[in-house]
């Protein structure tokens, strides 16, 4: 007769069993979870494979979470021609307050403060997005074809140049960081041009707060022009 007393052989024979099978049905409800990019861990692999990743525009992502973000980033980028899709594009490879100018030829019926561009900058843009100064200049130890003095994010504009419409031309920009407390004053240069504000106490409005990182980043901006630039 089998022995059917705890610690029997019968017993570990169907513990065994059983924690075998408790492994794959977890395994089972987790592969529910891989249909999604962003949860995916077993399928990561073959997420990146379907997307062609890694991207060569791009420096290879710093742990699985990063590499989650490329994938779900990829798989959104379905194509666009509007300003508001490079936008969120750009937003999605981390600079939140990235912003589009479109340029337009001047005409008669222009403003009188209009720029004046050619008719062919009808067919530009400008991806701007908040950066510190990253200047890079050659040394005696590099490359023959690299340049003398190189600046910005070459990777945003690669991706830019890949998904932007062909009769297109995009310039990519890197402007200064604006003061983002609550009380700031919004659009005092313009939409997107946030401004300090020395505020009211009689009437009630704050002046604007003062905030640690833009005066380290202006810090860093202004040095490293002045490191730099000898």
């Amino acid at each position: 007769m089998l022995n059917r007393q705890p610690g029997g052989v019968l017993v570990r024979l169907l513990e065994a069993c059983g924690a075998s099978m408790r492994a794959v049905e977890r395994l089972a409800v987790s592969l529910v979870a891989q249909f999604d990019p962003l949860l995916a861990d077993e399928l990561l692999e073959d997420w990146e494979r379907l997307y062609d990743l890694p991207d060569e525009c791009l420096d290879a992502p710093v742990g699985k979470e990063q590499r989650r973000q490329r994938v779900n980033m990829r798989r959104l980028m379905l194509g666009g021609s509007k300003p508001e899709y490079f936008r969120q594009m750009v937003i999605g490879l981390g600079y939140p307050d990235a912003r589009i100018d479109e340029f337009r030829p001047f005409r008669a019926t222009s403003k009188c403060t209009a720029a004046i561009n050619q008719g062919g900058w009808r067919f530009a843009f400008r991806v701007n997005v908040v950066a510190s100064a990253n200047i890079v200049q050659a040394t005696a130890n590099s490359k023959c074809t690299a340049p003398l003095r190189a600046w910005g994010d070459p990777g945003l504009l690669c991706l830019l140049s890949r998904y932007k419409p062909a009769h297109t031309v995009v310039l990519v920009g890197c402007i200064m960081r604006r003061i983002a407390t609550p009380t700031r004053q919004l659009n005092k240069f313009g939409p997107g041009r946030d401004g300090f504000a020395n505020g009211d106490p009689i009437a009630g409005v704050p002046a604007t707060d003062l905030q640690a990182e833009w005066f380290d980043a202006l810090q860093e901006e202004v040095a490293a022009v002045a490191e730099n630039g000898g």
